[in-house]
């Protein structure tokens, strides 16, 4: 296998298994790769759906400065169209835990091991925003937004990352197309996507 895996146990927490740009230590460029925050007000009480090793949420924190924000993801073996988690076992996903809970130990962060749709019914209602970036296969992206849609205050934020792949593309599309009142408001900009809930 020929992936950037470190999972030597010398390798500090704080650092990613995988290898990300330097995106997530650049204010400017953290914004450039993800434009949902970038509209986002400090203070506010959100929820990111698929952590993963914390990347983005490591961003959001040192960038937006949220109240709150709550971390969904069930930190265990599955099928996705985007990315490499199919070679990681559950020994894997518990040391990804484990590593991201380190690197955002001084944040007001709190994880949830849960599915999305598990972690729906947990978290409170009347978020100030949601970003789904977890299961990229269309079913699964339909089901996140039945889920988290309802969650998000009016005025608040709601949408995600990978717009770019078919599958959530044909989703938010065909969404935006039953509820009319956002085919306007829908902003896209490089591989976010979101709405201003009405």
């Amino acid at each position: 296998m020929s992936l950037p895996l470190v999972f030597e146990k010398s390798v500090p927490k704080d650092v990613f298994i995988f290898h990300y740009p330097k995106y997530n230590h650049e204010e400017s460029s953290y914004w450039g790769f993800r434009p949902f925050f970038e509209a986002l007000p400090k203070d506010q009480i959100g929820v990111e759906v698929g952590v993963f090793e914390g990347y983005n949420a490591l961003g959001v924190c040192k960038y937006s400065s949220p109240k709150k924000l709550y971390l969904v993801d069930p930190y265990r073996p599955y099928t996705d169209i985007v990315g490499y988690t199919t070679v990681l076992n559950q020994e894997d996903w518990d040391e990804i835990l484990e590593r991201t809970k380190f690197k955002l130990k001084d944040f007001p962060v709190e994880f949830i091991r849960e599915t999305s749709l598990g972690g729906a019914k947990l978290v409170p209602n009347e978020l100030d925003f949601v970003y789904i970036d977890g299961d990229h296969r269309k079913e699964a992206v339909k089901m996140d937004i039945d889920a988290w849609y309802p969650k998000v205050r009016k005025g608040g934020l709601f949408g995600g990352h990978d717009i770019v792949e078919n599958d959530v593309k044909q989703v938010v599309t065909e969404w935006v197309y039953y509820h009319p009142e956002y085919i306007d408001n829908l902003k896209i900009k490089w591989n976010d996507w979101w709405i201003i809930k009405q």
